[in-house]
């Protein structure tokens, strides 16, 4: 298997590999079976190990928060009036339970982390390097890209109409591109959420409603059939920027079709 990064060979592993978070620095995934190109070091997971990973990473995550001092956090009632809002609220609220404050349990009680409550108040994302480095090398998701892909291509049919397998692949693009009108656009830096799992999938469902929005279905077929894993609604203007985006990643660009020509009968 060639890597979709430089060409070269991927090369099977099975051992303990160690990855590195923006937030809590490198962890250990023990016994992992994965691809890492034998040049360029890109890795390619398979489903199983993506939820390894995931697994690792909360385990560590909690043993970092676990041995800070108790008077580093906070209870819910004291955040809740630092961030202004009801206790709650601060349950209820979407991007607290989604992580983007660190909390913890302490004696069957959740606690959040101050320094996250305080940073979440200011800028709406209290997450951040939980770690000091051993060196001057900052932990960023820069140090390898990992790619999960399916490499080919063909049509189907089904009750959403027309539909292909195409190649997947995640894009990690920073700093400036030129695009097809040769103006530079500046990429805006999107965080990553951490705690959204890493997903396979080899199949693209698309139809397109009447009103222009396109209904994405990503599935993964498994020996027992196929599993949907997400949905999503793209407008067609975005629909098309992601595909072109998706075509200069894999240098595959497709011809349109030319359109039938009618032929011409002359009268007698």
């Amino acid at each position: 298997m060639r890597c979709y990064q430089c060409g070269e060979i991927y090369i099977a592993k099975h051992e303990s590999l160690e990855l590195t978070d923006k937030h809590i620095g490198p962890f250990i995934v023990e016994e992992a079976e994965y691809f890492e190109c034998d040049k360029c070091g890109d890795y390619l997971f398979s489903p199983e190990t993506s939820k390894r990973i995931e697994m690792a990473r909360g385990l560590a995550f909690e043993e970092k928060l676990q041995s800070l001092p108790i008077r580093d956090f906070v209870t819910a009632v004291e955040a809740a009036t630092i961030l202004g809002i009801s206790r709650q609220a601060l349950h209820k609220h979407r991007r607290i339970r989604r992580g983007f404050i660190f909390q913890t349990q302490l004696s069957d009680k959740t606690v959040y982390l101050k320094k996250s409550v305080d940073l979440f108040k200011e800028t709406g994302d209290g997450r951040f390097q939980l770690v000091e480095p051993e060196s001057e090398i900052q932990y960023t998701s820069e140090k390898k890209t990992t790619a999960i892909l399916a490499g080919y291509i063909q049509p189907m049919y089904g009750q959403l109409g027309e539909h292909f397998y195409i190649l997947w692949v995640r894009l990690e693009v920073e700093g400036e591109i030129v695009m097809p009108d040769n103006k530079i656009e500046k990429i805006p830096e999107i965080p990553l959420n951490e705690t959204l799992p890493t997903v396979f999938v080899d199949n693209l469902m698309i139809s397109t409603r009447s009103d222009g929005l396109n209904y994405l279905r990503f599935a993964t077929e498994l020996p027992d059939g196929w599993k949907e894993e997400a949905r999503m609604m793209v407008p067609m203007k975005n629909l098309k920027r992601i595909i072109d985006a998706l075509c200069k990643q894999c240098n595959y660009f497709p011809v349109k079709p030319k359109p039938k020509s009618k032929s011409s009968h002359k009268g007698s």
